[in-house]
């Protein structure tokens, strides 16, 4: 029974490591998914605030050269900000492999204490499995007595 509830300790405990390491990696993923929601949201708002300061422009344009030139340098702001947009992209795809990399390592570590677990499960059970033609054994023995 010792061996049995010590069997059941283990478990418990291994369970609540897993348990901790899922949560832990669950709360990092939520992290970064929260920081590249922000990082979207920024964004659209700057590419918002760029297409009313061009609709602006626009309206206040009387000639075809000052047109062209405030055309012009919306194009090249908006050119800037897509090279950052895709500076971020890049950005948060390498953060995305380093995301996974992690998870796949903490996956890995996971079935190292199941297979850990289980190992040590079945060294108890073989040895309970002894106690218990021991304790039959006897049983028998005290039974002929």
């Amino acid at each position: 029974l010792r061996l049995a509830e010590e069997a059941g300790e283990n478990s418990a405990n291994q369970r609540a490591e897993v348990a901790a390491l899922q949560e832990e990696l669950a709360a990092e993923v939520a992290s970064k998914l929260a920081e590249m929601t922000a990082l979207n949201e920024e964004h659209a708002v700057e590419v918002a605030t760029l297409n009313e300061e061009l609709a602006e422009m626009l309206a206040e344009v009387t000639t075809p050269e000052q047109h062209a030139a405030e055309v012009a340098a919306l194009i090249e702001q908006l050119a800037d900000k897509v090279t950052e947009v895709a500076a971020l992209n890049e950005q948060h795809a390498a953060e995305t492999i380093l995301l996974k990399v992690e998870l796949s390592s903490k996956l890995a570590e996971v079935a190292a204490l199941n297979e850990q677990h289980a190992v040590e499960v079945a060294a108890l059970k073989e040895e309970l499995a002894g106690k218990l033609a021991e304790v039959a054994a006897l049983n028998e023995q005290h039974a002929v007595e």
